[in-house]
């Protein structure tokens, strides 16, 4: 009999080999042996979408650690991202700065990629992006990989 891709076995066969590859080119970034990667955040105090913004990504595995500050823009420049990306609040994870509501699965993207930049962005704070969501409404956006020069390329659209 020939094995084709829609073969049960061969699919659970490359399932599996892709979950080897990935636990071995992502351990330093703590998804080894089912941990998950570490992420703190900075925030204003009582911020509602910042709190659904780190839901997300808990949901995704992220271990969160969430810390209230008076001024974020403090700790923007501290980790070296731009204000003209500025999002409500802003995180590191790894060697790397997020700002604003940036999907987890980019995170996720750019943990595994590594290229050599600031971070990602998502400035403002588009409707329906995480932590965003208001019903149906959804505000077309950007992911923005910020490089240290300051300047930007998207990293990803959502319509």
């Amino acid at each position: 009999m020939a094995t084709t891709s829609t073969d049960p076995h061969r699919r659970g066969w490359l399932l599996g080999a892709t979950g080897l590859v990935l636990a071995g080119v992502l351990p330093g970034l703590g998804f080894a042996h089912g941990t998950a990667a570490r992420l703190e955040m900075w925030s204003n105090d009582g911020c509602a979408c910042c709190d659904q913004w780190a839901k997300h990504l808990q949901s995704y595995q992220f271990d969160v650690t969430q810390r209230q500050i008076d001024d974020v823009s403090v700790m923007r420049t501290q980790l070296g991202m731009p204000e003209k990306y500025a999002g409500c609040h802003v995180a590191r994870v790894g060697r790397y700065a997020i700002d604003g509501h940036v999907p987890a699965i980019d995170i996720l993207k750019l943990l595994r990629e590594q290229p050599q930049a600031i971070g990602l962005a998502v400035p403002d704070m588009p409707m329906g992006s995480p932590g965003m969501e208001r019903g149906n409404h959804r505000d077309p956006f950007q992911v923005w990989l910020v490089a240290f020069d300051g300047n930007a390329t998207v990293f990803k659209s959502y319509p």
